[in-house]
């Protein structure tokens, strides 16, 4: 995905601690923005959550094992999903948000609820109705380095699966929002209905 400026701030802090070039993906962690969690607006918020970053991954991987990278393979794979929509299921949830608004008035909170009230109102203004979603994907394998490209945001269930499925001896990174798609959270039945 793109590297907005907030990205670039943590590969700095990443590549001060590591002597390293870094590479910023969106993996199979959900959403991992800190904006409506900041306490405020300032760059040193940015620094702040840059320098917490680069210390857990610091201290949770301080020993590293070297790959063996070999000749690129590639395989396209495409998934249709098809599913019916009904817009009229945010209706409730934006009005329900809408309410709790005109109460609110922790900062946090009122990001939290904004940031929601516009993801539904996204959500509808796609209409009722049949859809389909052509889902590509790319697999590239190197040697023991395996990459794996996602249209979307993985639940990391999911991306455990994948993992799984590859094998131990291999190292897999997962790459979302790719291939010009952007299908929102892709995640497990179960997940899904906990969240509905």
């Amino acid at each position: 995905r793109i590297i907005d400026k907030e990205d670039r701030i943590y590969q700095r802090e990443l590549k001060k601690k590591f002597n390293c070039e870094v590479c910023i993906t969106q993996g199979n962690a959900g959403d991992m923005g800190n904006r409506q969690y900041r306490t405020g607006q300032q760059f040193s918020d940015l620094q702040l959550a840059a320098n917490h970053l680069a210390n857990q991954i610091y201290r949770k991987h301080s020993d590293f094992v070297p790959i063996e990278l070999g000749e690129i393979r590639h395989k396209h794979i495409e998934y249709t999903a098809k599913f019916t929509l009904d817009a009229s299921i945010y209706d409730e949830k934006i009005s329900r948000y809408e309410k709790m608004l005109e109460t609110e008035t922790d900062l946090t909170n009122r990001k939290v609820l904004l940031s929601g009230i516009f993801g539904f109102k996204r959500k509808q203004a796609l209409g009722s109705g049949y859809r389909e979603f052509i889902m590509s994907s790319e697999l590239y394998q190197m040697g023991d380095l395996v990459i794996v490209t996602v249209p979307g945001e993985l639940g990391s269930i999911l991306g455990l699966e994948i993992k799984k499925q590859l094998g131990k001896n291999k190292v897999c990174i997962l790459w979302g929002y790719t291939n010009d798609n952007d299908l929102g959270y892709m995640v497990d039945r179960e997940a899904y209905q906990l969240e509905c």
